[in-house]
């Protein structure tokens, strides 16, 4: 039991209720609210703050979330009846809710507005509000738009493992849908897919084009089809190699959004493209002459290739900006990309020279790295423990037993003839800084054992 006194610190709740082991911050809040009498008797604003500092989670969240308003004394009897209507049944927040709008208490609902509506079903369903908008079938649509998404569904079924979106796609193909405004037409496709309209007007195949672009569109997409598993950007890249003339024709900004309308890219994305920006015959034919001279490896990345293609003596003759954008049209590599790669930047001659003089008189340090027989022993000290047990107990010598065990030649002889040249090997490594004490000790140690036992 905890004193109905004054209202309970972070510190307070958080030695009260720890965190469970994989508890999320929100489940957690959820948990606290439920459990502390004193926490549900706090203001709103001063119990969310308090659960904001002890959870980590953000104020606005935590307001989102309707388990933590306390009963609404005018909807508590109706949450209440709505839950024993239509009980969860293992169901998430998302279907309960749309059951319980399919359910007898449907007219009670959509008499209410639509924001009110939704607070009810957050409050019945334990979800927030925000998820619960999303849920289109929670929306307020008139008798007319319902009528009309069903009729569109049977005219124009969505088919076995198609996407939402693609479905969007098809359906404007549809002579009622196509002749709609485009505001209107979005808000359609959205009450018949499921897809946000956001998404939606995002989407460049669904904006509104002129009827000359829409039929070539139309021809591109039968002339071009996309290929199995191939992306949008790659298809529009064969688009544009098959040099079609209508679309060649085209300004610069007009083609790249018929290519969008085409492939359902982003037009931001294909202006990223440089093999779809345009170029004028001169830079074409450089180009090819490059692509001929310094041909793509296979399974080669288009990075590497520009590295390659930049150490030819006419590329790195060019001025930076002429050469960046070669490389580009070249092998595809965005420029940005080309920028920030250091081998590709521009060093003058006195630069270069400059450089080359830094580093005779400043050489790069190399630590000393531990001589081979520390790796041998490490590596095979079971080994040589067997070869070992093998000449002793056996007879064998030391070829056969090396041999037996899968030693290198004379590495049983190495142990004991060189172990004094070793020593002073591993000491010079130590003071150079290759090799730790603990690294020298082990060594010894070893080294003793091995003799001894031969």
């Amino acid at each position: 039991m905890h004193p109905a006194g004054p209202h309970p610190s972070a510190q307070e709740l958080r030695k009260q209720y720890p965190r469970l082991n994989l508890e999320r911050a929100l489940p957690w809040a959820r948990r606290i609210y439920k459990s502390d009498k004193r926490a549900r008797a706090m203001p709103y604003d001063r119990l969310i703050a308090v659960l904001a500092e002890v959870t980590g989670s953000k104020a606005n969240h935590l307001r989102q979330e309707p388990a933590l308003r306390g009963p609404n004394p005018d909807l508590a009897q109706l949450v209440a009846t709505l839950r024993e209507l239509v009980p969860q049944q293992g169901l998430g927040p998302a279907p309960w809710a749309r059951r319980i709008y399919k359910s007898s208490a449907r007219d009670q609902l959509r008499a209410m507005p639509y924001k009110q509506r939704i607070a009810v079903l957050a409050e019945v369903t334990e979800s927030s509000e925000y998820n619960l908008c999303q849920v289109l079938e929670l929306r307020d649509t008139d008798p007319e738009m319902a009528q009309l998404a069903n009729t569109i569904r049977s005219r124009v079924p969505q088919k076995k493992l198609e996407t939402p979106p693609a479905w969007a796609r098809r359906i404007p193909n549809d002579e009622v849908v196509s002749a709609m405004p485009y505001v209107r037409r979005i808000a359609v496709l959205s009450a018949v897919t499921g897809v946000r309209e956001a998404d939606l007007r995002r989407d460049p195949a669904l904006r509104d084009i002129d009827p000359q672009i829409a039929q070539l569109v139309h021809t591109l997409r039968g002339r071009v089809p996309q290929e199995n598993e191939e992306s949008p950007t790659v298809w529009a890249r064969r688009i544009n190699e098959r040099d079609e003339p209508e679309l060649r024709a085209m300004p610069y900004v007009r083609r790249i959004a018929v290519l969008a309308a085409v492939t359902g890219a982003i037009e931001r994305t294909l202006r990223q493209d440089p093999a779809l920006r345009d170029t004028n015959p001169e830079m074409a034919l450089l180009v090819d002459t490059l692509r001929g001279q310094v041909p793509q490896k296979d399974l080669e990345k288009p990075t590497e290739w520009a590295r390659r293609i930049n150490k030819l003596d006419e590329v790195r003759a060019m001025p930076y900006d002429r050469r960046i954008a070669v490389l580009a049209a070249v092998t595809g590599v965005m420029e940005s990309n080309l920028r920030r790669m250091r081998e590709l930047r521009d060093t003058g001659p006195q630069m270069a020279q400059l450089a080359d003089t830094i580093r005779t008189r400043v050489p790069r340090e190399v630590r000393a790295q531990p001589p081979a027989p520390l790796g041998l022993l490490q590596a095979g000290q079971r080994q040589i423990e067997s070869a070992i047990v093998a000449m002793r107990e056996r007879g064998w010598s030391r070829e056969a037993a090396e041999l037996a065990v899968g030693l290198p030649s004379g590495a049983l002889t190495a142990v004991v003839d060189a172990h004094g040249r070793w020593l002073d090997e591993y000491a010079q490594a130590q003071a150079l800084g290759g090799l730790t004490d603990e690294q020298l000790n082990s060594f010894c140690q070893m080294l003793e054992h091995l003799r001894q036992k031969l």
